[in-house]
């Protein structure tokens, strides 16, 4: 090919794919915890499993995030990653992983659950600690997400995401959002666009981390940038149940196969068929899960040609049929209005 077509020719915009990935992986919020410290200051958080448990009791896992509002803080996960903190900064931990949050460094850091006000909360807990230095406020977000199957966008992120925003106008953005969450979360049960700030949230983190992804780096979220594979994505999202092949997929990006291929490995460790087979999988389970389709109509709706076809392939990919795993995953939902 001698030409690049417009297609290609720009920076893809992701923001449209992360909102329906996170949707499709069912994040819904959970808890907001609100975090008034004065320096020195650290927390130890709990494990996975026990905060899970203690925040959100039922659910498998949290994605945690924390804004600073105000003031600086350090962030340290078990495996070693770190991040300093600003005002209008943001950590997102996907696999709500053990870490330790304070100010400065050196401070021996506390257990959370030393510092959690007794149970039940009628409304967010507040934490509070330190000993009269600079103050430092954050805002604690915890997502419940039910399930990580074939899920591309949390499976390739690290276990540790600095969200530093490019312009002030985006770090107030943040710092804004959270004073009104904060402001407008009185009650757990809260309603309309409260009740979706942490996915709202959640997404402006995911987005700027993205726009400051360098080129070099590999995963679904950097695939957002590629100026191929991003376009790619947008294709066989947009449409799940159209007849894509590699071939179709490459014409309408005016690229060759080789090249497409070369990318989608490159990017992504796996080819444009097999990440669309994913895909149209988390559909079906979205589908399955949220919606009385019969099994015909989910498997048209997802780009199979037959009810067989689809439950060979849900059966192969989940390790039972869809059918069942529908029930059993009705069966197991849980409560998530906090």
């Amino acid at each position: 090919m001698t030409g690049t077509p417009n297609l290609l020719t720009g920076t893809p915009d992701g923001s449209g794919l992360i909102e329906e990935v996170l949707r499709m992986v069912h994040l819904s919020s959970a808890v907001f915890l609100r975090g008034e410290f004065a320096a020195p200051w650290a927390f130890a958080s709990l494990g996975p499993r026990e905060c899970a448990e203690a925040l959100c009791p039922g659910a498998e896992r949290l994605v945690l995030f924390h804004i600073v509002v105000e003031g600086r803080c350090q962030v340290r996960v078990e495996s070693g990653e770190s991040a300093s903190l600003g005002p209008g900064e943001a950590v997102v931990l996907p696999y709500g992983d053990r870490h330790v949050m304070g100010h400065p460094r050196e401070t021996e850091a506390v257990p959370i659950a030393n510092l959690l006000p007794p149970r039940p909360w009628g409304a967010p807990p507040i934490v509070r600690q330190g000993k009269g230095g600079a103050p430092t406020r954050i805002l604690c977000g915890y997502l419940h997400c039910e399930d990580l199957l074939f899920q591309p966008l949390l499976k390739a992120l690290p276990p540790l995401i600095h969200v530093q925003p490019a312009t002030r106008a985006g770090a107030e953005l943040l710092r804004a959002s959270a004073r009104y969450a904060l402001e407008e979360t009185p009650t757990w049960r809260a309603a309309g666009l409260t009740a979706r700030l942490p996915e709202l949230l959640l997404v402006e983190c995911l987005r700027e981390y993205v726009s400051a992804l360098p080129q070099a780096r590999t995963g679904w979220l950097a695939a957002l940038r590629d100026p191929i594979v991003g376009h790619a994505l947008m294709l066989l999202h947009a449409s799940p149940a159209e007849s894509w092949t590699v071939p179709r997929l490459a014409r309408s990006l005016a690229v060759s196969r080789s090249v497409l291929g070369e990318r989608f490995a490159a990017v992504l460790g796996q080819p444009p068929m097999r990440y669309l087979s994913q895909w149209r999988l988390q559909l079906a389970a979205h589908l399955l899960r949220t919606t009385a389709e019969t099994m015909p109509e989910i498997a048209g709706r997802v780009g199979y040609e037959s009810e067989a076809a689809f439950s060979r392939a849900f059966k192969r990919g989940v390790g039972e049929p869809p059918a069942s795993w529908r029930t059993k995953s009705r069966g197991t939902a849980i409560d998530r209005t906090g």
